[in-house]
């Protein structure tokens, strides 16, 4: 794959073109990093708010376990508070 980006400089008035090649690798979610899991969690529950047909078989169950197994180091104590967030939406009823 191939990711190509344009972007113009602030008073530019053409466009520059940056292109790089993108290799396909197979890694397996746990050995990515606690914010790239931390991500996917959010798009998961983002996802199954709004019960996006894109969501696969994604469950509840699996989005607050991907979510408490990434909180990582959560200063502010927001990371914490979105899994609160992930288990009050997994009681309520969904269509």
């Amino acid at each position: 794959m191939t990711v190509k980006i344009r972007y113009k400089e602030p008073d530019g008035k053409t466009s520059k073109l940056l292109s790089q090649p993108v290799k396909a690798a197979k890694t397996s979610l746990a050995q990515t990093t606690v914010d790239f899991r931390w991500a996917v969690a959010v798009a998961g529950f983002g996802m199954m708010l709004r019960q996006s047909p894109n969501r696969g078989n994604l469950s509840w169950a699996e989005v607050q376990s991907l979510a408490e197994g990434s909180v990582g180091p959560d200063v502010e104590g927001y990371r914490k508070e979105m899994v609160q967030l992930v288990k009050i939406a997994a009681k309520l009823k969904h269509p």
